[in-house]
């Protein structure tokens, strides 16, 4: 999927996209490989029960082959420093495909976080995986801030914003506290939307400028500027002899509608009230913050409720911006013509992502009752396990 298209570029980030999966799955097999031999189970509710009664030395192989695994879901969630990867690779892809991969992203936060409250650990284990998801957790975000602010393309910025937040979500749960999980699941609700929307409305106003003109300008400014093109508003003077062949149908004021799904899309990712990323940000601080002292976090809280509140402001600036350059500034681009087939799914997604926000009470009840599954998975264990009785007398 990412190698569609056949651009230089495009195939470049493709084999180091297929280079790092596959390290990744190669650790994947070596610590599944470790656990089961230590186990001798997958089953992930008779884990719980056969990891009690391992021996020391079976005890720590068995860690270890966690850890592995951890190692395996944290690459393909894009963590720092394994992220490397992530700008180029989504970047380069056709829209769709990166759309499509900024929600699988976040699969690896997900099962990070599902095998973690599953499996049962011993306490002197589990207070030191909480402290380093927190900072690699941090490590992510100020990676992902910084090349928000570097990138000069709109692909690369959202590449990056992706990065930010799913470093919001593993300091969240590095955190160590049950309050926190239910807003960091809605807060990946409303990031795949957001992140999924912003990805295909890059690919619509790809079609906007010639190669590279949505980097932001360093250069001298041309003394003979051209006459103003303000194709926000879809006002340029016609041009006789142009031959240019019009595709699909033409949506009136196109430009408008991207501009304002792209206002939509940067209140999201910016956490700005009273849309959903602004509802998801402020449970998780409000969460971290009013159980940190049970926790010992205290200060972990606070330094991550100031790094959630800057990582507003960067947004901010690195997407107005490039919004900027790309909407208002002067220019010779020839508006785009903007499908059904394109503009459906892109309205779509806003809407929903919107419509998150409007309905964050009901949702966030039903995040509450998963939450509460996940840190007390009992009834799933017994639920699994009263099955293996009737499997073993139907054994021959």
């Amino acid at each position: 999927m990412v190698l569609r298209g056949a651009a230089a570029r495009r195939v470049k980030a493709g084999m180091h996209y297929i280079v790092v999966n596959l390290v990744a799955s190669f650790l994947f097999l070596i610590g599944v490989a470790l656990m089961y031999g230590v186990a001798g189970t997958l089953n992930m509710a008779d884990l719980t029960g056969q990891v009690a009664a391992l021996s020391p030395d079976d005890r720590t192989l068995f860690e270890v082959g966690a850890a592995i695994l951890g190692v395996a879901f944290l690459i393909k969630a894009g963590s720092w420093p394994l992220n490397l990867w992530l700008p180029d690779t989504y970047s380069a892809a056709i829209a769709p495909v990166a759309a499509a991969f900024a929600m699988l992203t976040k699969v690896g936060v997900y099962a990070v976080m599902r095998i973690g409250t599953l499996m049962s650990m011993e306490e002197a284990a589990a207070s030191m995986l909480g402290p380093a998801f927190f900072y690699i957790g941090m490590g992510t975000l100020v990676a992902g801030s910084i090349g928000m602010l570097a990138a000069q393309q709109l692909a690369r910025v959202v590449s990056y914003s992706l990065i930010v937040s799913t470093g919001i979500m593993l300091a969240a749960l590095g955190l160590g506290t049950e309050a926190v999980t239910a807003p960091v699941l809605f807060y990946l609700i409303a990031s795949v939307l957001t992140s999924a929307a912003f990805f295909l409305l890059t690919g619509v106003t790809e079609r906007t400028r010639q190669f590279g003109s949505t980097e932001v300008a360093v250069q001298a400014p041309d003394p003979t500027p051209p006459r103003p093109h303000y194709v926000a508003f879809g006002v340029r003077e016609p041009d006789p002899y142009s031959t240019e062949d019009e595709v699909g149908v033409a949506i009136p004021a196109a430009m408008a509608f991207l501009g304002l799904v792209f206002v939509c899309c940067v209140l999201l990712v910016a956490g700005l009230p009273p849309l959903p990323g602004f509802v998801a940000k402020l449970a998780v601080l409000v969460s971290a913050i009013g159980s940190a002292p049970a926790t010992d976090m205290v200060t972990h809280a606070w330094v991550l409720t100031a790094a959630v509140l800057a990582t507003g402001i960067v947004s901010v600036i690195a997407l107005t911006r490039i919004g900027m350059n790309l909407f208002w500034a002067a220019s010779e681009r020839t508006p785009p013509r903007l499908r059904m087939l394109e503009a459906v799914p892109l309205g779509a997604l806003v809407v929903v992502a919107l419509a998150l926000g409007a309905a964050a009470s009901p949702v966030m009840t039903y995040l509450e009752a998963t939450a509460r599954s996940l840190h007390e998975p009992q009834t799933y264990i017994d639920s699994v396990l009263v099955l293996r009785p009737q499997i073993d007398e139907g054994a021959p």
